[in-house]
């Protein structure tokens, strides 16, 4: 998978993690691996639909998963995000189930921000280092 820190757009470069780390999910279940002009074509298309903010904050990541399945690769399928579990600093309450998960996302806190990624792919080159986890999202793509 393109990695984010591949793109010009500065806003993809350095706030997509999470948008990559679902897009790598899709990848995963469908066989179908992203090129730069789709992923800058998917950006657009999120903004425009307020899925995302234009520096790339998720505001619905079902919709974001459901909108690239549908819209870009034509399937009939919905994904679900099950499930988040929160670690006891982020003051959080968990919500959701772990049950029929395929996608599992991790957060991270790094020095300067958090950051998203799967336990066997990160979007961001190089690595940041993590300081402690955060978080555990669920899917089911």
């Amino acid at each position: 998978m393109i990695k984010q820190t591949d793109f010009v757009n500065e806003n993809i470069h350095q706030y997509a993690c999470l948008i990559f780390s679902l897009l790598e999910g899709i990848e995963k279940r469908y066989d179908h691996y992203f090129q730069f002009e789709e992923i800058n074509k998917i950006y657009h298309h999120l903004v425009i639909d307020k899925i995302i903010t234009p520096t790339c904050y998720v505001n619905d990541h079902e919709a974001l998963l459901n909108h690239v399945i549908i819209s870009h690769l034509g399937k009939d399928d919905k994904a679900k995000y099950l499930g988040a579990y929160y670690m006891p600093e982020t003051d959080r309450p968990d919500w959701g189930t772990h049950l029929k998960a395929n996608h599992i996302i991790l957060q991270f806190k790094t020095k300067n921000f958090s950051h998203f990624r799967t336990i066997d792919y990160d979007p961001y080159y190089p690595e940041p280092t993590r300081l402690y986890l955060m978080s555990v999202r669920y899917y089911h793509i």
